[in-house]
């Protein structure tokens, strides 16, 4: 859904490209909507308005040893590297309260950014983040309908 929005943002800027969303699930985002724990991210603001001094090799040391020497050390490094901006773009673009943070197994650091809970009861991230990329990707339809 990130690629798809990324993509219709370059895209409206050519005339003649289209952009197609597959989804394998009968619900766009998948199992992802039902994902509870949050999403990892280093040098984040959250972070750094707490006070944690997390980095990205604590990030990928830490993913390499959860891994038990299964891991592709280069991607393990991608993802770590990508985090700050993945959640700073959900943040900012999106306005997604993700300023709740866990330490989960395997951190070595509070890097689980999740969303505060209302009324007392925990919001689900992965749904929050589906519901506002499906959002985005809807104001594109109504906008490309409307032409």
């Amino acid at each position: 859904m990130s690629a798809a929005i990324e993509a219709l943002q370059q895209t409206s800027k050519t005339a003649g490209v289209t952009v197609a969303l597959l989804e394998k699930e009968a619900r766009t985002g998948g199992n992802s909507g039902k994902a509870s724990s949050g999403i990892n991210g280093v040098l984040t603001r959250t972070q750094k308005d707490m006070g944690i001094h997390d980095s990205v090799d604590a990030f990928v040391q830490d993913t390499l040893k959860s891994g038990h020497g299964k891991s592709n050390q280069t991607l393990v490094g991608k993802l770590a590297q990508d985090s700050t901006q993945a959640v700073s773009w959900l943040q900012n673009e999106f306005k997604l309260d993700l300023d709740v943070l866990a330490r989960l197994g395997g951190h070595s650091f509070p890097r689980t950014h999740r969303r505060p809970d209302l009324d007392g009861k925990p919001q689900p991230v992965g749904w929050g983040i589906v519901s506002a990329l499906g959002k985005r990707l809807g104001e594109f339809a109504s906008a490309e309908n409307a032409r």
